[in-house]
């Protein structure tokens, strides 16, 4: 620790003294809007729905850069607090920073005006972190829907027996996978596996 000064003891002091006043206050989001004054932003602190401070464009070059530089050019009404800046999707979240503020109009806190920014906080979380796209799997078939990808009801084909292959005609596919062949006048229900296409229908 190192030995602290007679002004940093007097910087200490008027730190406290301003902290406890309400004069010290730390914001993290903000809205841009217009009223009879002008053009001003309106800070936010976390918690409260109204707003920490107000800034005129004229003391624009006090905030930081990432406050001034989103402000936009056509100004619209200021709206009055924090639920209804919300609503209207128009409170932007930011950095936070410390600021020291003031009352401009004795101690009416809804007219806090800035007196200056004491330091920046750490850079904000991103609202979401993209997750890795997923790999789709294959569909997969039903056993009808499988023999339905091979044959289909006229094909003609060979069947697989035991006295060797014998020419049939495809008549129908079951449910279950199986296939009607009929060989010779006869209808047998084969598995796909067991048949061989020698012209499509």
């Amino acid at each position: 620790m190192r030995n602290t000064t007679q002004l940093d003891r007097i910087e200490m002091l008027l730190f406290a003294q301003s902290a406890a006043a309400g004069m010290v206050q730390w914001v993290s989001s903000w809205v841009a809007g217009e009223n009879e004054g002008g053009v001003m932003v309106a800070l936010y602190s976390d918690s409260g729905n109204f707003p920490a401070c107000k800034v005129y464009s004229e003391k624009f070059h006090m905030l930081p850069d990432y406050v001034t530089g989103r402000v936009p050019q056509t100004a619209v009404p200021l709206p009055a607090n924090r639920a209804a800046a919300e609503k209207a999707g128009r409170l932007v979240a930011c950095r936070p920073f410390q600021i020291v503020r003031y009352a401009f109009d004795g101690e009416e806190k809804a007219k806090w005006r800035l007196a200056g920014v004491l330091r920046l906080g750490k850079e904000i979380e991103p609202a979401a972190v993209s997750q890795p796209a997923t790999t789709q799997q294959p569909q997969q078939l039903s056993a009808a829907e499988l023999a339905a990808s091979f044959f289909r009801q006229g094909d003609k084909v060979t069947v697989q027996g035991k006295e060797g292959t014998r020419p049939g005609v495809v008549t129908g596919l079951g449910q279950d996978g199986k296939v009607a062949v009929k060989v010779d006048g006869v209808i047998y229900r084969m598995s796909p596996e067991k048949l061989t296409a020698t012209d499509l229908a």
